[in-house]
């Protein structure tokens, strides 16, 4: 329960478990949870398996689109009821999924996903019948007489890198890699004899990008200019970007990146005689990473443009940002770090649990302005997207528009202006493959709009996920786009003006048209300023900067979640999972899965909050020496850093406490393993590292929160014991090593010096 602003006590959620069904254990609900009351609506599993994988489920809408359900009294919910099923093989395995529908409502129709595995247990093909009658089917169906083969062939080398995916609409895509270090080298997509992408990738010897090019595309001349389809990259050593160099359209005289991209969205190709230039964009930062200038330099004369960028006070918040001699513009913030209001967004609200609530781009006198809003599930997914025409008190606000978001399934609408009567429907669903979205499907299925009725998005992708080449189901070019390295569009192509717009882009994830800005799960963020909208919600997990993306370096890595950078390429030599509408969905709620996984997040921000805490005061120590370490107060502030980290949690039955603190031992070590000896040096310079040491992160950053959102700090567990044995014994042997270069050796001998510890709280 929370409790509003006067004082009453709001229930934001509630969970139901199935013992008190009478065919519980038929429906094998017995500990499993039934119902999840959330902040969108009602989500019920029908019947689970054996292994506790999901069979049916269903999901109802709160007729209230716009806040959060008070579930301690009656909640008001919509007729439709979304059911979807699964099937599983003796392994586990997804085998069939049929999306979510309204076995009830006008239009009893629903589409059906079945993934195929070859003899070594990986996905082989992926078939898809689209708009098939009710009711779903009773078994597997049979593969010829699917609708759309959506992947064909999936071939891996030894190390289970994917070595070639052959797609129905007869397109392939091949993968080279090097010999020694196994990066992506070469990412071709042929159709028959045409290379309709053929990315090769260099790299400099710490693995960074160093130049990408396409030599599927054609080299452009204009303005006695020779615009190559290349882009190339250099890094501070830091590892961070600081100059890109690339190509871009002009449209006119270039506008600085924004918010809309306008002028570099739904252009014909550039054989057509549109205008290309080559760019240079280059980035300084400060010593905690944020970006304090972003200069954009064109070859043709007099487009480029200057960003400047300012923070006030602790925090790294951006409060101010001005191109060129432009007016300034401000963000605001709340108490917790989130952006309040940018230059064209007047209202930014945000719930309890510090996720985007509302946000409106007008500002009216009277009245209220066109307002979107936001619901989420019970695990911060995001379920309900919802536009709100202006209103007044003569003529009150109705809604415009919404998109709800089903797994790997979405329902589109427009309504007429009483905010009832849907004007338009399209769906859209989603086919993954383990490693990404293979294709989208999207079909109008009420109302009538300049565009096709069905479309299929096949997305060809980069290293970094972000859909580049769209083709139709015959192969056909649906749309072309390249990016700045922060995720702007530096061009984009579309084969008609009057298709829905492409929607999923950049690093693969939504672009929202109301707002800018890009959806990640747990954030949303801005390309344009190259930062987050709020503050880590995990906390120090990526560095000491909370607003930062990609840690600077946003070639190589990416943020799927919102919560950490990764490489992701980095676990390209793992077999894919089970594919099927998407990647499977989060465990339960309440269940021993969740729980584990639950501990397994906690241990690693543990893990590597040590790890980090550890580093700096290693280093500050090879420095300064240890007596003057200790007199400057940093061995103090070394403790109570390592009591600030989290501990394991704590659930309501034993058998989930106990799960979790299996997660919670094996994410530390997961946390601690990989290599942070200089990771704090590296990040922040030495001065702020000496800065953090003796006067503690406050001073430095945003306070990390907890993953609930409120507060300022994790909550603070009592010292672990063992860790003055392992950090005495580190010491010593640290003394031993001094002398040694690099940090692998030092790291190796705590490593081993505290495997035996006990960690508990």
């Amino acid at each position: 329960m929370l409790s509003t602003d006067g004082g009453l006590p709001v229930t934001v959620g509630r969970v139901v478990y199935g013992e008190a069904l009478p065919d519980a254990e038929a429906r094998n609900l017995r500990g499993a949870v039934h119902q999840i009351f959330d902040g969108a609506g009602v989500h019920t599993v029908e019947r689970r398996d054996v292994k506790g994988n999901m069979l049916t489920a269903s999901r109802r809408f709160a007729v209230d689109h716009r806040g959060t359900p008070d579930w301690s009294g009656p909640v008001a919910l919509e007729a439709e009821t979304f059911t979807t099923s699964s099937r599983y093989d003796a392994l586990g395995r997804a085998t069939q999924a049929v999306a979510p529908h309204d076995a009830g409502g006008p239009d009893p129709r629903t589409d059906v996903v079945q993934p195929r595995y070859d003899d070594g247990g990986l996905l082989d093909r992926i078939d898809v019948w689209s708009r098939r009658p009710l009711p779903a089917p009773e078994g597997l169906l049979t593969p010829d007489t699917a609708d759309l083969h959506a992947v064909t062939g999936v071939e891996v080398d030894a190390k289970g890198q994917r070595r070639r995916v052959e797609h129905g609409n007869g397109v392939r895509t091949s993968y080279e890699y090097d010999p020694d270090t196994f990066r992506l080298r070469r990412q071709l997509t042929t159709r028959g004899a045409t290379a309709l992408q053929d990315l090769r990738y260099t790299y400099d010897p710490a693995g960074n990008v160093t130049s990408i090019r396409d030599e599927a595309q054609q080299t452009v001349f204009f303005g006695n200019q020779v615009v190559e389809p290349s882009a190339g990259y250099t890094y501070d050593a830091l590892y961070r970007l600081v100059e890109a160099t690339g190509r871009e359209h002009l449209a006119g005289a270039p506008a600085p990146t924004g918010p809309t991209d306008a002028p570099r969205v739904g252009l014909a190709h550039p054989g057509d005689g549109t205008a290309m230039a080559r760019y240079t964009e280059r980035y300084a930062y400060d010593e905690v990473g944020n970006v304090v200038e972003l200069v954009h330099q064109s070859t043709r004369a007099g487009a480029g443009w200057t960003r400047r960028f300012s923070y006030d006070g602790p925090g790294n918040r951006l409060t101010g940002a001005r191109v060129g001699d432009g007016p300034a513009e401000s963000y605001g913030y709340d108490a917790h770090g989130n952006m309040t209001g940018m230059p064209h967004l007047s209202v930014l609200t945000w719930d309890h649990a510090d996720r985007l609530r509302s946000t409106a781009r007008q500002v009216v006198v009277d009245g209220t302005p066109e307002t979107t809003w936001y619901q989420y599930s019970d695990g911060g997914e995001r379920l309900r997207k919802s536009t709100d025409r202006s209103g007044t008190a003569a003529a009150p606000a109705t809604r415009a528009a919404d998109r709800r978001y089903l797994g790997g399934f979405e329902i589109h609408r427009e309504y007429a202006i009483d905010g009832v009567t849907v004007a338009l429907e399209r769906q859209t669903l989603h086919v993954a493959d383990g490693t990404g979205t293979v294709a989208m499907i999207e079909t109008r299925t009420a109302g009538t709009d300049p565009g096709a009725a069905q479309v299929t998005r096949f997305q060809y992708t980069n290293r970094l996920g972000s859909a580049v080449l769209e083709l139709d189901a015959q192969a056909q070019v649906v749309s072309y786009e390249e990016y700045h390295p922060y995720g702007s569009t530096a061009y984009q192509a579309v084969r008609a003006q009057t298709e829905a717009p492409k929607r999923y882009r950049y690093t693969g994830k939504e672009r929202d048209g109301e707002t800018g800005l890009y959806y990640h799960g747990a954030r949303y963020y801005a390309p344009w300023l190259a930062r987050w909208t709020a503050p880590d919600p995990a906390g120090l997990v990526d560095g000491p900067n909370l607003y930062a993306y990609a840690r600077g370096n946003p070639v190589g890595l990416s943020d799927p979640t919102g919560h950490q950078a990764v490489d992701p390429r980095a676990g390209s030599h793992t077999p894919a999972p089970a594919a099927g509408v998407r990647p499977p969905p989060p465990p339960v709620p309440g269940s021993t899965e969740a729980a584990y996984l639950e501990g397994l997040q906690v241990g690693r921000a543990f893990g590597q909050g040590f790890r980090d805490i550890r580093s700096g005061f290693e280093l500050l120590t090879e420095h300064l020496g240890m007596e003057e370490a200790k007199r400057l107060g940093a061995l103090d502030k070394f403790w109570a850093a390592v009591g600030g980290l989290p501990g394991p949690p704590k659930l309501d039955t034993e058998e989930r406490t106990a799960a979790a603190y299996r997660g919670y031992t094996e994410g530390i070590a997961q946390g601690d393993a990989q290599a942070g000896a200089e990771a704090l040096l590296t990040s922040v310079g030495f001065a702020a590292m000496l800065a953090i040491a003796t006067e503690g992160p406050a001073g430095c950053m945003e306070p990390a929160r907890p993953a609930s959102g409120h507060g300022s700090s994790w909550p603070v567990p009592p010292k672990p014991p063992g860790f003055a044995r392992g950090w005495a014994t580190w010491r010593w042997r640290s003394r031993r090593t001094r002398t040694v270069p690099g940090p692998s050796r030092r790291q190796s001998n705590w490593r081993a010096s505290t495997a035996s510890t006990s960690v508990t709280t």
